[in-house]
């Protein structure tokens, strides 16, 4: 598991437990898709573990639902995942050819966001607007998207497991700089929410699902996920 995989486990389960001490090898994802690249989930390392946190977390609703891409499309990405062939947005769009990255694949600026977010600083699968597409509130889509931002930014220059734990407590904590969001999202989103978007199989622990999710096409009846 990569570091922010890592430092993402414990947010699903801190969201569900009522310490927020919840291992950070919980063995769930928030942040980061089970098939995407190393290379497209964290910045660049820190120097400092905990870090800096952002002073302000960009938040926009997700885009309506398309029906662009096809199953193609997708095979191709995960092909390209499974390559190892992604590390960066453009890579992705590359993958998936021009009609369904039109739909896939935005930036952070874009008025809505799409499935992909160009230039996010914590990491540029939209994992707030996955769990608004599965049927949360706007604001459990933007606390999962402050909270995964604040724990990957402010824990990316943590080295080993020992220390990402230690970080991710220390800034959610009572007066932490991630417990704000920590704790909208334990209000604000639905135990079923998080385990349809989050648990094994969940639709945003993964580039494929989450694309799907926003741009189609409909998975076929009594399939399980792509991955």
């Amino acid at each position: 598991m990569g570091l922010a995989a890592s430092i993402t486990a414990w947010t699903v389960v801190a969201c569900t437990r009522e310490e927020a001490s919840a291992p950070v090898d919980a063995g769930t994802s928030v942040a980061v898709p089970q098939d995407s690249a190393p290379e497209a989930q964290v910045l660049e390392t820190a120097t400092t573990c905990p870090g800096a946190t952002p002073s302000s977390y960009p938040w926009k609703s997700p885009v309506t639902a398309e029906s662009a891409c096809s199953e193609s499309d997708l095979a191709k990405l995960k092909l390209a995942i499974a390559e190892k062939k992604l590390t960066t947005e453009s890579d992705i769009a590359a993958a998936l050819g021009p009609a369904c990255a039109a739909c896939a694949v935005g930036k952070l600026g874009d008025p809505k966001w799409r499935a992909i977010v160009g230039g996010h600083e914590g990491y540029i699968g939209n994992v707030g607007g996955c769990v608004v597409r599965l049927g949360a509130s706007e604001t459990c889509g933007q606390s999962v998207d402050a909270l995964s931002t604040c724990l990957i930014v402010g824990c990316k220059g943590c080295t080993n497991r020992k220390e990402q734990d230690t970080c991710a407590d220390a800034l959610t904590t009572v007066d932490g700089a991630c417990a704000k969001s920590l704790s909208t999202m334990r209000t604000s989103c639905s135990a079923p929410i998080v385990s349809a978007a989050f648990s094994a199989t969940g639709t945003c622990q993964s580039f494929v699902d989450t694309i799907r999710l926003f741009c189609g096409p409909s998975p076929a009846v009594g399939d399980a996920g792509t991955d």
